[in-house]
């Protein structure tokens, strides 16, 4: 993603990222961040729906951003 990110850039292009799946793959926020940059929305379902407690899991995740 960060060539991605920087490609774009170089074009005089400012992305915003979506990142659907990715906490469900194993992705982690926290490197997600570092590497897509400030303009970006990691999409979290499976992660929340199919844990036991939603608001503990929902909390979880959005303490890594």
């Amino acid at each position: 993603m960060y060539l991605i990110r920087k490609t774009v850039e170089a074009e005089g292009v400012n992305p915003i990222f979506l990142a659907p799946g990715f906490v469900a793959q194993g992705g982690k926020i926290e490197e997600t961040t570092k590497v897509a940059g400030d303009r970006w929305h990691a999409i979290i379902g499976r992660g929340i729906y199919e844990a036991e407690d939603f608001e503990k899991a929902a909390r979880e995740f959005t303490s890594q951003l």
